[in-house]
């Protein structure tokens, strides 16, 4: 299978309901709309194949990228070719699969902490991602959380749009960790009060984490 030929099977499995989501999230009308469980059969026929994964982000087709952070093989993958995707990133989804990749990496500890300080939105957003991912994989010891619940309350209300929404999604996947740290969570939301984020004409939304919390909770104790 070629990289033209991957596109073109990318082509046929888009549906509209993922492709609508994606366009509210601001996409281009280029986005295929592939869902994630097509996406995962795909990478299966296909394998990890870096040269795969490096092609198929260089054509900048959203669908095609973030099955290219599927692709990726752990080990063959430089910083220096992560560095370059989370700078060209430009779609939150696209940032979102770096987030989770980054979590797999041998040098993800090194470029996370540069990217949650960084002040370029899109790495900043993909260093927030992956420490929602980690909290919501139970892989965050308690002083990086404790540390990094500080960071959020310290810088939320400064940072760009794109940082604001993952930092606030980190937060909730840290409350959403056990009951002790649900309550820490909350008490750095009260702390941090309203947070406005502009996003644009997309329809996306960053949930209230207070809110948000309450009914994860009361969800798991229904079950």
């Amino acid at each position: 299978m070629t990289v033209d030929e991957i596109l073109a099977e990318l082509a046929t499995l888009g549906d509209e309901q993922t492709k609508n989501h994606y366009l509210h999230q601001g996409m281009p009308d280029s986005v295929f709309g592939v869902n994630f469980t097509k996406l995962s059969k795909l990478k299966k026929e296909i394998g990890k194949n870096q040269v795969f994964a490096e092609s198929l982000w260089l054509t900048g087709q959203p669908d095609a990228q973030i099955l290219a952070t599927m692709l990726v093989d752990n080990d063959a993958i430089s910083m220096e070719v992560f560095d370059h995707w989370a700078h060209s990133a430009n779609y939150t989804s696209v940032a979102d699969a770096l987030g989770r990749l980054l979590t797999q990496l041998p040098f993800a500890e090194k470029l996370g902490s540069k990217y949650r300080s960084s002040d370029e939105e899109w790495p900043s957003r993909i260093g927030w991602q992956q420490v929602a991912v980690l909290a919501q994989k139970h892989m965050l010891e308690d002083d990086l959380a404790e540390e990094l619940l500080q960071l959020i309350e310290q810088g939320i209300q400064s940072s760009a749009n794109q940082t604001k929404d993952a930092m606030i999604m980190a937060l909730i996947a840290i409350g959403l960790t056990d009951p002790t740290w649900r309550s820490e969570a909350e008490v750095v939301a009260e702390r941090i009060g309203e947070v406005k984020i502009d996003h644009g004409k997309t329809g996306h939304r960053t949930p209230d984490p207070i809110q948000y919390l309450d009914k994860a909770w009361a969800r798991k104790w229904a079950q």
